[in-house]
């Protein structure tokens, strides 16, 4: 989970006792796979900003969203809700309870809009009633990580103060089935959920006695299981992370380069970051190399984001149709893409992005590839 003091995933090593173990980071069960699966079939092809743009850990941690922070999610086309929903008044439990709730909000407000839940692949706390109940039994201690006979436990901050946290035994087959069936797929069974999007601690797994190739095996089994039942479902995988990067100046012509090729490629979702406020070059570059399956993704705000804090470019809300051939590199570092009702450029020597809107949308009998 992301902690108030450790929002951002590093790779280092750490010692416990007389072996070393590497750091998980955000995002590694996705990378046996090439990236992040392709999103369901009704979800590709949405060609809007509107309906491309992705935030995660959105939402109040002092009680229900706000009806201006749901308005201001339910402007993206995937809302990721965090852990913190009404984090405070709740006394840390009764998550899945609020993230219905939050879900049925966003879906009345826009009906096309994706809801996705937050979940972890190293620990967990008590604000999930599932995970309390197996934290605390006396029959489920050998789901966690083991520190002197009885579960490692360490501190997860919250709005509302610090909780337990205790550590994922990917190595007990009883802990998987429960990671599997209850607290990741089972909470993806509900109609108002559209997928899960891991977190992790970042940290290294302590514990006694620690087989660390041994775990690498286990939680990649575990994580694969959950890959394919909950693409079986329909539902989409993700993390926070951006593996895609993102653009400026200095890299804007190779990185249009790797962004085109993936794309075109379409083995997998892309997924690049974006700024607070999408900028026009952004913007630009996304529609030029986005395949059907494509999200820009707004950035983490700390631990407790709130979607009123992003900034909304008007190109974000403005209909270009969709692509009518792949890009085009029509001279050095100058990226092009006919749109049914628009021609997309990014000249990368400048940094200069243009959208020309077509007289009469002369385009737009034409075929979207």
């Amino acid at each position: 989970m992301m902690l108030a003091s450790t929002c951002v995933a590093t790779w280092p090593l750490l010692a416990f006792g007389a072996q070393t173990t590497p750091k998980w980071h955000v995002g590694w069960g996705f990378e046996p796979h090439g990236g992040f699966p392709l999103m369901p079939a009704p979800w590709q092809n949405r060609y809007q900003m509107n309906q491309s743009a992705v935030g995660y850990f959105l939402g109040n941690a002092s009680g229900m969203n706000s009806p201006d922070e749901v308005a201001a999610e339910a402007r993206m086309g995937v809302v990721g809700l965090g852990w913190q929903l009404s984090n405070i008044p709740s006394h840390y439990s009764n998550l899945e309870w609020f993230e219905l709730e939050e879900a049925r909000r966003l879906k009345a407000l826009r009906p096309d809009v994706k809801v996705m839940l937050t979940r972890e692949t190293e620990v967990t706390s008590v604000f999930y009633n599932m995970s309390k109940e197996v934290m605390y039994s006396p029959v489920t201690q050998d789901y966690w990580m083991q520190c002197g006979g009885k579960p490692c436990v360490a501190d997860w901050d919250s709005p509302a103060g610090n909780t337990d946290k205790y550590y994922f035994n990917f190595s007990n087959p009883r802990f998987v089935e429960w990671w599997v069936n209850d607290f990741v797929v089972g909470a993806a069974k509900n109609d108002l959920v559209d997928g899960i999007y891991f977190d992790c601690a970042c940290e290294g797994a302590p514990g006694d006695n620690l087989d660390w190739a041994q775990m690498q095996i286990d939680r990649q089994r575990a994580f694969d299981r959950v890959l394919a039942e909950l693409t079986s479902m329909g539902k989409w995988v993700s993390a926070w992370n951006d593996p895609d990067g993102s653009l400026d100046q200095g890299n804007c012509a190779s990185q249009m380069r790797k962004w085109i090729a993936k794309g075109k490629d379409n083995k997998n979702t892309l997924q690049i970051a974006g700024p607070k406020t999408p900028t026009d070059q952004i913007i630009a570059a996304f529609l030029i190399a986005r395949g059907p399956s494509a999200i820009l993704n707004f950035p983490t705000l700390g631990c407790y984001g709130s979607a009123t804090e992003y900034g909304w470019n008007p190109h974000m809300d403005e209909d270009f149709g969709g692509p009518l051939e792949l890009a085009v590199e029509t001279s050095e570092n100058v990226f092009t893409r006919q749109w049914s009702k628009a021609t997309i450029s990014l000249d990368c020597k400048t940094f200069e992005a243009s959208f020309t809107q077509h007289a009469l949308n002369e385009f737009q009998t034409a075929t979207v590839v």
